[in-house]
């Protein structure tokens, strides 16, 4: 196994240009080896809050009477999230806040007939009720199967991602807050919130034993339609390390959508259930990304609340919500377009990657659906090589190599097997604990053939041309030809 010990450059950040058209997200990848015939099916909420102006309501009509026109919609999704901006409690608490959102503990019900199976709880109200609020609300939702992530009570519950299988895969759900309750950051022995930057290092493991990780974060300025510069970086840091969608609340109101090296960000969801009385306020949309063999694909559905319950609305108010999300996407270069009767929003983004047949031992790579560059090269002995879809994580010229002695070899030694250049993918050895990657050899007989120890090594020429065509966040499918399924 190789490993590269030069501090990676950090990579550009072009973006990608963006269709969508009232409303789907389209990105042709390639079938690696147990290719699905099953999609997978993920869909969002932004902030679900069950107190306070709604209590009269829910006791009124039941606890599922503000998703009584949505439940369908989320029938046939393997992951559907929202984030609980309240606690569920039997007990009247308060820890002295301005605010002290407390759900029934009824409605918690009302949340599992409407389909969710995955709630948030990294925000400013999970601990309005103090600990005993948030202990109250973890337990409820485990008893009712629902799984959590966000906070606990200490760093380790908190941080823990709530995972859901679909066919094969496996999805994680991480959460996280900029808007810390005071005091309330959760530490190794102290409950609490996750903070985004206790994020980044949690991906980067999380990509090791998941196929795809989603990241809740709660963050921004209420009643402003445009994200924060701070929110931005944080959320592109969050793709870089290994998200593949990153969904936004808090803001109560909408904002835009943007398409970061191939992968959705939605900054806010808005309120999908609140008591917020204003027009804007009552404005939302769920999310849909579907994940196929072949492409991916981001939907977005207007949603408005009239008398405390999500409807989808008719033709023009739908239109009107859906140029809402055109007009907050616009700083990203998002560009949509609208069919009268048809509301998904598609999205094709400029789709560059890296396939890597290690039947055929060959390297291609793919920019807008046209080959522009491909070479033989050396896979793994015995087979050792994984499968899957991974990302460049980091890359560099001349790259030092730790020995199996442990001893550091220089770029440009002879002894050096990483060749000219590296390209680590975000997969480790879990016996060794060493990086794979994608490098060049001092020794080009190797090439063709089932020769290294895990990498792919390609001769020094090609991985020098490689290197200057693709950026960190490229993705990598390691695959075997379809005559060898």
């Amino acid at each position: 196994m190789c490993e590269c010990k030069t501090p990676p450059p950090r990579a550009g950040n072009p973006l990608a240009a963006v269709y969508i058209l009232v409303f789907c997200f389209l990105i042709r990848s390639p079938v690696y080896l147990a290719a699905q015939d099953e999609s997978i099916t993920i869909m969002a909420v932004g902030d679900i809050m069950l107190a306070r102006g709604l209590s009269p309501l829910l006791e009124k009509n039941g606890h599922q009477y503000p998703f009584k026109n949505t439940g369908q919609i989320f029938e046939n999704a393997d992951v559907v999230i929202g984030n609980l901006e309240c606690y569920i409690s039997s007990q009247s608490l308060n820890a002295g806040n301005v605010f002290n959102f407390r759900a029934s503990t009824s409605s918690v019900t009302g949340l599992k007939k409407a389909g969710f199976n995955v709630l948030t709880l990294a925000n400013n109200h999970i601990f309005d009720g103090g600990c005993v609020g948030m202990r109250d609300t973890v337990k409820i939702l485990r008893e009712h199967n629902i799984a959590y992530s966000g906070a606990g009570s200490n760093k380790e519950e908190a941080i823990r991602p709530a995972v859901i299988k679909a066919g094969n895969k496996k999805i994680a759900i991480v959460a996280c807050t900029t808007l810390m309750p005071k005091g309330l950051m959760a530490a190794n022995k102290t409950p609490g919130v996750v903070s985004a930057d206790m994020l980044e290092p949690q991906i980067k493991k999380l990509r090791v034993y998941y196929d795809y990780i989603v990241v809740s974060c709660h963050w921004g300025e209420e009643l402003t339609q445009k994200p924060l510069k701070d929110d931005i970086r944080i959320a592109h840091a969050l793709i870089d390390a290994g998200a593949e969608l990153v969904v936004g609340h808090h803001p109560h109101v909408i904002q835009g959508i943007e398409i970061y090296k191939g992968r959705p960000i939605i900054y806010s969801l808005g309120n999908f259930i609140f008591d917020n009385p204003s027009e804007s306020t009552r404005e939302s949309f769920i999310m849909k990304y579907t994940i196929l063999p072949r492409s991916k694909r981001l939907s977005i559905i207007p949603i408005e609340r009239k008398s405390g319950v999500a409807r989808v609305p008719e033709g023009a108010k739908a239109l009107d919500i859906a140029n809402k999300v055109k007009a907050a996407s616009h700083d990203f270069n998002t560009r949509m377009h609208f069919s009268p009767d048809y509301f998904s929003v598609q999205i094709s983004s400029v789709n560059t990657y890296i396939e890597v047949d290690k039947t055929a031992r060959r390297l291609t790579l793919y920019r807008e659906e046209n080959a522009e560059f491909s070479c033989s090269v050396a896979v793994g002995m015995d087979d050792c090589t994984p499968l899957g879809r991974f990302i460049v994580a980091n890359k560099t010229w001349e790259p030092s190599w730790l020995n199996d002695g442990n001893e550091i070899v220089m770029g440009g030694s002879p002894d050096n097997p990483l060749g000219k250049c590296w390209m680590g993918i975000d997969r480790w050895n879990l016996n060794t604990g060493r990086q794979y990657g994608i490098h060049g050899t001092n020794d080009e007989t190797r090439i063709g053939k089932e020769s290294s120890r895990g990498c792919i090594e390609l001769s020094n020429e090609n991985i020098q041309k490689l290197l200057k065509l693709i950026n960190t966040g490229t993705e990598v499918f390691v695959l075997k030809s379809n005559s060898q399924k």
